[in-house]
């Protein structure tokens, strides 16, 4: 109960979806800009899922006091031009361990100074 507390108190300042989880949309990854179109969602009840540059994504992540962690993910299976940006979101994704929340940003960490930077989505 106190993580879906916690989980529901780090994403208010975000843009929420239709069902009212918030979505963040990725902006930057390693330093770098994230030029393809990926976004996410992580629900209350520590459910993730959105749209990678092309396919559509859902699992579990378990979150709180700063720790991230990504379970299995299930996605579609669709090919599109951006594979490539989609095969370093997820790696990414999968490799982040740490979470802080600024206003209006969402930014996340992994070893080797991995950095995932994202805001409220468009």
């Amino acid at each position: 109960m106190a993580m879906r507390f916690i989980i529901a108190l780090l994403f208010t300042a975000a843009v929420a979806s239709a069902d009212g989880a918030p979505q963040w949309q990725l902006r930057s990854l390693d330093g770098k800009p994230f030029t393809a179109r990926a976004v996410m969602q992580i629900g209350p009840d520590g459910s993730l899922s959105g749209r990678a540059p092309c396919n559509a994504f859902s699992g579990k992540v378990a979150a709180g006091s700063g720790a991230f962690a990504v379970g299995p993910l299930r996605a579609t299976r669709m090919a599109c031009p951006d594979l490539r940006a989609e095969s370093q979101f997820f790696k990414a994704l999968g490799q982040m361990k740490t979470m802080r929340q600024r206003p209006d940003q969402l930014v996340l960490t992994g070893p080797g100074g991995r950095k995932m930077v994202f805001t409220p989505a468009d």
